[in-house]
């Protein structure tokens, strides 16, 4: 390991940061919302859980959440797509969530 000199130490640089013109009126663009979930797809858990620090799956449920519901049979099955990989029948979790609104009684929000 070689000894380190002053000059050879990575350089900050000076003066003041620049500034980026944004216009008075923008505002953060929202992505499109698509509708969820769609008949014929097949969905992973990543795109339908919620993950810390990124954006809420539109289950709003946790993957371990997801996965325990699956043990005690109150979310589908998911199918087999591969050796090391499953996913959930767009139909599937649909049906499971009329089944969730029917289940709420009239008043509830």
């Amino acid at each position: 390991m070689r000894n380190l000199k002053v000059d050879d130490a990575p350089q900050r640089r000076r003066g003041r940061p620049q500034k980026i013109a944004e216009a008075p009126d923008a505002l953060p663009q929202i992505p499109e919302a698509r509708p969820f979930p769609l008949p014929g797809h097949i969905y992973r858990i990543k795109e339908i859980a919620t993950y810390p620090r990124r954006q809420p799956g539109p289950l709003s449920l946790s993957a371990a959440s997801i996965w325990n519901y699956v043990r005690d049979g109150r979310f589908p099955a998911p199918i087999r797509i591969g050796p090391n990989v499953v996913g959930w029948r767009g139909e599937d979790l649909r049906d499971w969530l009329e089944g969730l609104s029917a289940a709420r009684p009239a008043g509830a929000k």
